[in-house]
């Protein structure tokens, strides 16, 4: 027997941050994208929950789906201690794709419109 640690694996990962209309936006366009079941058990404002099957995401929690496309939440200052961000190898490029964050996730176009518009409306200035 000798001592082991847990290989690394890449993972996706979004902070749900309730209070901040593109941060949420996204992760929610991300779930609907992905066909994942999920609601808000707690409503709608700055401290809605996520829920996620039978988990439920607190304000600033992550949430994390594998290479293997299960979904889990990780609280945030686990999410701190067990995660880094993955660097991109030398040579590939930053810029934006010019794809919106639902086509790139392989939403239908019509899903993919639906979100892009709800977050347009929702950063328009009031």
């Amino acid at each position: 027997m000798g001592l082991y640690r847990l290989k690394p694996r890449p993972v996706d990962a979004w902070q749900w941050i309730p209070g901040d209309l593109a941060a949420a936006g996204t992760v929610v366009g991300t779930l609907l994208a992905t066909d994942v079941d999920f609601h808000h058990p707690s409503g709608s404002g700055p401290t809605t929950t996520l829920q996620i099957g039978t988990q439920v995401a607190q304000p600033n929690d992550w949430i994390v789906r594998s290479m293997t496309g299960e979904w889990t939440i990780v609280p945030a200052a686990e999410f701190a201690l067990d995660y880094e961000p993955v660097r991109p190898r030398r040579g590939t490029p930053l810029q934006s794709t010019g794809y919106t964050t639902a086509q790139l996730l392989g939403a239908k176009q019509d899903q993919a419109d639906e979100i892009n518009e709800a977050l347009q409306t929702a950063m328009e200035p009031r």
